[in-house]
């Protein structure tokens, strides 16, 4: 039943509507004031969630998978084995080596991780200096930090498989941005993820760090730069837990076939040289041999080039000593690769199929 008042004073009326108004307006402003409180609740009770155990991370040719734990230190770590293949697969453990172990620190919202033996450590400086000590095999190493805000600044490592001659590698990171934004995955569930650049003295290297995932740079590596050349050497291509795909990346797939969660490397991230010296390389892609011809007479012979694979190491070195050289390149793992004129100094890039 409505209640129906009658005013007799119109000035009575006023002053009551008057009344009424600010109520409501004091009201709306309360509501509006909690909003904001409510939501800010709501992102800090959000659950941090872990590394979990039967993980696979597919980071450009490599796997690496979480498989069963051990104690280290009286703690509790994750096992983490990596595998290698020079054409699409799954993963193996049978194939696979043991590479490091992984320590979630839920409370502190870190992920901390133990290499799987005894090394040369080295801090890559912003000013472009380093600082290098020896490990043990049960020395302790901050991978992740997703308690950052905005402006944070942290020194995380990197850990490597087959890069010489360091297999660890500090960075200081910082977090670019912070704003409890999130990622969908493909079982409908939600990660936060944070903005992360390198404090190198080489340039930006921009990424994701996703709870539960890591970078989208590679679990265990970021980007570096090896003999001149600007190299993203891995890419977080697909992860999957328990044979479920979570997330894949296909824009990071740089091969022939974009979609298999297997990829020879970021070929776009490589600065060629142009071919300003009458140098030609073909053909191009090469199976098992590739044929350098000099177009000009000025270059005096010898002179050597070396082949450097995506990860920036330098492997076989040829000499030259002709106009044209027909090169075997059939001991090559399929994938891209960079030739190094030495005495110039010049880049180019082949593929071998």
């Amino acid at each position: 039943m409505y209640k129906i008042l009658i005013f007799k004073n119109p000035i009575q009326m006023k002053k009551t509507c008057i009344l009424r108004l600010r109520q409501q307006v004091i009201l709306v402003m309360i509501f509006l004031f909690f909003i904001p409180i409510s939501v800010k609740a709501q992102s800090d009770t959000c659950e941090y969630v872990p590394i979990p155990d039967n993980a696979i991370w597919s980071v450009n040719y490599l796997k690496f998978k979480t498989f069963g734990d051990t104690i280290i230190n009286n703690k509790n770590y994750l096992k983490v084995y990596w595998q290698e293949e020079n054409a699409p697969y799954e993963f193996d453990i049978n194939k696979a080596s043991y590479f490091c172990a992984l320590r979630n620190d839920t409370a502190a919202k870190r992920v901390y991780g133990v290499y799987k033996e005894a090394t040369e450590v080295v801090y890559r400086y912003k000013n472009g200096t380093s600082y290098k000590y020896n490990s043990t095999d049960t020395s302790e190493f901050l991978l992740y930090d997703f308690s950052l805000k905005t402006g944070d600044t942290v020194w995380a490592a990197s850990f490597f498989d087959d890069i010489s001659p360091y297999n660890i590698i500090m960075y200081q990171f910082i977090c670019t941005l912070n704003s409890d934004s999130s990622i969908l995955l493909n079982d409908s569930s939600s990660r936060k993820k944070i903005n992360m650049d390198i404090n190198i003295y080489f340039g930006e290297n921009k990424q994701y760090w996703i709870e539960g995932i890591g970078s989208t740079n590679g679990f265990f590596t970021p980007a570096f730069t090896r003999s001149g050349l600007e190299i993203q050497p891995r890419r977080l291509l697909c992860f999957v837990i328990n044979d479920e795909l979570l997330i894949k990346f296909p824009e990071f797939d740089y091969d022939t076939i974009p979609d298999d969660c297997y990829s020879i490397g970021d070929i776009s991230s490589i600065n060629e040289i142009s071919n300003n010296l009458n140098i030609e390389l073909y053909p191009n892609p090469a199976q098992d041999i590739l044929t350098l011809e000099i177009l000009i007479n000025e270059i005096i012979y010898p002179f050597s080039i070396s082949f450097i694979d995506v990860l920036g190491k330098e492997l076989n070195f040829i000499e030259i000593k002709d106009k044209q050289t027909n090169i075997d390149i059939s001991n090559l793992k399929k994938g891209l690769y960079i030739i190094k004129i030495s005495k110039i100094n010049k880049f180019y890039k082949i593929i071998k199929n």
